[in-house]
Parts: structure tokens; C-alpha cells; sequence
């Protein structure tokens, strides 16, 4: 039997073991966040405010939504050009936020409504990943018996 949970109330270990799963989807999405600058990795954060709230994970830039967007497309609208969706871009300088300057060779770029998933659902991914191993989080966080305080409700 295990007495780890003794001194504890059932509703404490519930909320422990809440915010210990959302610690794991946090670090999860950090390893798969997309950086290009490391402003919307820099951004996020995990707390614990209490009350009615075990844990909230905030991405805190004006693009992370749409960064982890993976359903729906930007618009219902349908391609309206003519021809292909795509167009000629010329050679030109690009400098990255660092102050690197590069030459960009002539390509094709596509143009038109964002198709849906486009996204690359780092956040989203990460939940999903940590919820299909939740039995193996359980059986960690719930052995078969366990000692308690009190319910606490």
C-alpha cells in the first residue's frame, strides 16, 4: 500500500497530479515549438494560479495562435487568379534579425487562401502526445491503493 499521499487530501492529489501532467505538456511543447527568432519560445510560460484553475500554459506573442493553428483553413475563399496559385519572385537581399545578410535566388512562391493544418500544432501536439501515454502517467501518479488524509471537498 502506498503512503505517499497520507498527509494529503484526495482533491490534492488530484490537482498535484493535474499540474504534474500539465508540466509534461508544457516541456513538450518547448521541445517542438518552431524558433526563428526565439520570441514566441521565450514567450511561454506555466503557472499555477489556483482557485477554479489547476495550470495554464500561455504562448504570449500575436502569432502563437496562428503558429499552432492546425485546423481550418485562413479562409473559405477559393483560389479566384487566374492560372497557377503561384508567382515568380525575383533575386533579392534578405537580413535576418541577427543582421546576417543574404542573397534569395529567384523562385516560385505558392499565393492563395491558406490551406487547412498548415500549422505546425506545436502546442496541440504536445497535449496529444502526453495524453496518449496518460496510462503510464497514472499508473505513476495512482498506484492500485493509496492512503489518504481526507476526500478535502
Amino acid at each position: 500500500m502506498d503512503e505517499r499521499f497520507k498527509s494529503m487530501t484526495f482533491r490534492d492529489v488530484l490537482v498535484q497530479s493535474l499540474q504534474n501532467f500539465a508540466t509534461r505538456i508544457y516541456f513538450e511543447s518547448q521541445k517542438t515549438v518552431p524558433v526563428k527568432t526565439g520570441r514566441l519560445k521565450g514567450s511561454g510560460s506555466l503557472k499555477y494560479p489556483g482557485g477554479d484553475k489547476v495550470a495554464v500554459i500561455k504562448y504570449d506573442t500575436p502569432y502563437a495562435s496562428m503558429i499552432n493553428q492546425t485546423q481550418g483553413a485562413s479562409s473559405g475563399k477559393q483560389w479566384g487568379g487566374v492560372g497557377d496559385k503561384t508567382m515568380e519572385v525575383s533575386s533579392h537581399k534578405r537580413t535576418y534579425p541577427s543582421g546576417k545578410t543574404v542573397t534569395v535566388r529567384k523562385h516560385t512562391k505558392n499565393v492563395g487562401p491558406r490551406p487547412a493544418g498548415r500549422g505546425n500544432g506545436f502546442l496541440t501536439n504536445a497535449a496529444k502526445n502526453q495524453s496518449k501515454s496518460w496510462a503510464k502517467i497514472t499508473a505513476q501518479e495512482f498506484p492500485d491503493k493509496f492512503i489518504v488524509k481526507s476526500l478535502g471537498f
